[in-house]
């Protein structure tokens, strides 16, 4: 997130409420040392015009307004239930009979 949208604060943010879940002083300085270093390094290359700049040609016009809004709507729906059932995975795994347990013996494939 720091290299792609130049903020570094919000990829060290991210790792902290995303994937790691705890704050540990070490892991953030760590994190935001990198974050910054990403940074830095994609002003170098690319400079300070944006990488995935779109300029935009036209407006939309005011009665696409509902339309977007309900858009927007359908989108938070969509990603609820995306986020419900990717956190309710495990759960719904361990209720399947169906599938074949994990196996302690060693399986050598050459």
């Amino acid at each position: 997130m720091a290299a792609a949208f130049s903020a570094p604060l919000a990829g060290t943010m991210f790792l902290l409420e995303e994937i790691t879940f705890r704050f540990q002083i070490r892991e953030w300085l760590t994190t935001l040392a990198a974050a910054i270093s990403a940074d830095l390094m994609t002003v170098l290359v690319y400079g300070t015009r944006p990488c995935l700049w779109l300029p935009v040609k036209f407006n939309l016009p005011p009665t696409a307004y509902p339309w977007l809004i309900l858009f927007g709507l359908v989108l938070g729906v969509l990603a609820w239930c995306y986020q419900y059932c990717l956190l309710n995975g495990r759960v719904w795994y361990r209720h399947c009979t169906h599938c074949p347990a994990r196996s302690n013996h060693s399986c050598r494939c050459y």
